[in-house]
């Protein structure tokens, strides 16, 4: 692709050369130039110089741009700035400002807006000929939709004055969040039976002075919160205006394995909120290991991987129980509390007599043949939780990848 690109070049070296050489980008003043820089740059970033060349040809040629007079007398743009550093902003906001422009040449200034960057909601000059003495504004509009740490847009103005037949002029600045959370996902402590996962976290601002106390809002109920403000140390080790110290905790009720729940963090006296995902491990007295086959079960994760299979064969895995079953006076036995996509199913069989107060079991989890086709991956994962018989009731939940096409 390369070679094709630096072809294409080629084809027009001449032009080109001239192009990078009166334009001052990278310092080329010849075709070897030329070449040799594309050789250095991957498909894209060559194709995207040429792309620029071809686009600024085509608007030196375009005859409905001002045109220079080969004689004079000739008019001369003035401006005081021609980059405007707004600071910081939030997201979706929209924002305007006015370059002043003035025309101390010797004849009538002409001008006309080129293309403008994509974030740009609006870029004009208010009156586009100039007589001498005359002043005019360049408006430039905008309004990011995300999170950019270093924002810079505007547009291309063309004019007939000689010594600046093209002026850039752009907005730059920092466009944050109106929240912030730290860290971005929340992982907290081993959860235990008798012991809650905890995590200290931070939630502020980068844009507001003053933050009212907020509220957690858990779907479960299995998450809480207490909120501190922070200090004007904590404020500047982490760069916030205002914020709030988090102490988090996840019950001790959740099941077995693997936790995840995405909470939202609520300033109701502003109407501002932000979303963040709890995760945690919950730790009881059945413990999951790998089986058969091994791979099939990421422990850390409490994650089975199925794999791809025909739904009209289905698949089982298998993995390893070890149980604390003391005060059980029965058979232990599981059911399927929630199976996501429906239709699983989960067997035990021992392995070997309980030692003390210790079983040992081997779990058949199996999605039946025929049942329907179903995705589950990373972003979208499946579930399975298993309730058991246990004194405490104990439930054990499992995340699921598969693709039974």
């Amino acid at each position: 692709m390369k070679a094709v690109v630096i072809g294409i070049v080629f084809l027009s070296v001449i032009g080109t050369a001239v192009y990078f050489a009166t334009t001052g980008d990278h310092g080329l003043d010849s075709a070897q130039d030329i070449g040799e820089l594309l050789e250095r740059q991957s498909d894209r970033e060559a194709s995207e110089l040429i792309d620029r060349f071809e686009k600024d040809q085509k608007e030196k040629a375009d005859p409905s741009l001002p045109q220079v007079s080969e004689t004079g007398p000739w008019p001369r743009i003035e401006f005081e700035e021609t980059t405007f550093n707004f600071g910081s902003m939030g997201v979706l906001i929209e924002d305007t400002h006015e370059f002043t422009i003035r025309n101390t040449g010797e004849a009538p200034l002409e001008m006309k807006t080129g293309e403008s960057t994509c974030k740009c909601t609006r870029f004009e000059v208010e009156k586009k000929v100039l007589a001498p003495g005359e002043e005019t504004k360049v408006i430039i509009s905008w309004k990011p939709k995300s999170r950019e740490a270093s924002f810079r847009h505007g547009g291309k103005l063309h004019t007939n004055d000689p010594q600046n037949k093209i002026v850039n002029f752009a907005v730059t600045g920092a466009v944050e969040d109106f929240l912030e959370i730290l860290p971005e996902r929340w992982t907290v402590d081993a959860v235990y039976e008798d012991s809650p996962g905890t995590l200290t976290a931070k939630v502020g601002s980068r844009l507001f002075d003053e933050l009212p106390e907020p509220q957690l809002i858990s779907k479960s109920g299995l998450v809480t919160a207490t909120f501190h403000p922070m200090d004007i140390g904590e404020l500047r080790s982490v760069r916030m205006k205002s914020g709030w110290q988090v102490s988090l905790q996840v019950s001790p009720e959740i099941p077995v394995g693997r936790f995840e729940e995405d909470v939202r963090i609520v300033f109701h006296e502003i109407d501002q909120d932000k979303g963040v995902t709890v995760a945690a491990q919950r730790y009881g007295n059945v413990t999951v290991r790998p089986f058969n086959p091994p791979q099939a079960f990421i422990e850390r994760e409490m994650e089975l991987q199925m794999g791809q299979f025909s739904s009209s064969e289905g698949k089982s895995v298998e993995v390893l129980l070890i149980v604390n079953q003391k005060g059980l006076t029965e058979d232990l036995n599981v059911t399927v509390a929630e199976s996501n996509p429906p239709g699983f199913t989960a067997e035990i069989s021992p392995l070997g007599a309980v030692q003390g107060d210790f079983g040992r079991y081997r779990m058949k989890v199996s999605y039946p043949a025929g049942l329907p086709r179903a995705l589950r991956n990373t972003t979208t994962p499946g579930k399975l939780e298993l309730h058991t018989n246990l004194p405490n009731g104990e439930s054990v939940a499992f995340w699921i990848r598969m693709n039974a096409f």
